[in-house]
């Protein structure tokens, strides 16, 4: 994985460069806009390294964004903006056993309820490394 200090995201594709925008991910043949872009919870991550030894740091948890200060899920069915991004908050992101291959035994049930969220660019535009999560308006009255 690589770690970026900015990034471009593309509407309906997802981050420019990533392996899923490239059509080259594992479950990219079933790729949907509403899997554009993915967060996951440094205070996740955290926990689940105390609890369960299982060490998902250095992009090993396979999610886009790395979040602090917000629980993920809270965002979704709504809409939200980094930097000039705005993306629509569509599904939980739960662990598969692809990503405990990957890892070794116990991954996937240390993910378990907190795998993070999927979310569709509704907007493309650039965020940044530090650019804070805001929640955009009435979700009735967003695309």
């Amino acid at each position: 994985m690589l770690s970026l200090e900015q990034a471009e995201v593309e509407k309906d594709h997802g981050i420019m460069g990533d392996r899923y925008h490239k059509g080259e991910g594992t479950f990219s043949r079933w790729q949907r806009p509403n899997r554009a872009v993915s967060l996951i919870e440094s205070e996740a991550l955290q926990a689940i390294k105390q609890e369960s030894d299982v060490d998902l740091s250095q992009g090993r948890h396979r999610r886009n964004l790395v979040t602090s200060g917000l629980i993920p899920t809270d965002l979704i069915g709504g809409h939200f903006r980094i930097g000039t991004v705005l993306s629509r908050a569509s599904a939980t992101c739960p662990p598969c056993r692809y990503l405990e291959r990957l890892l070794g035994p116990g991954t996937f049930e240390a993910l378990r309820n907190r795998g993070g969220i999927r979310a569709e660019g509704i907007e493309s535009g650039t965020l940044q490394s530090g650019d804070a999560i805001i929640s955009v308006g009435d979700r009735s009255k967003l695309p």
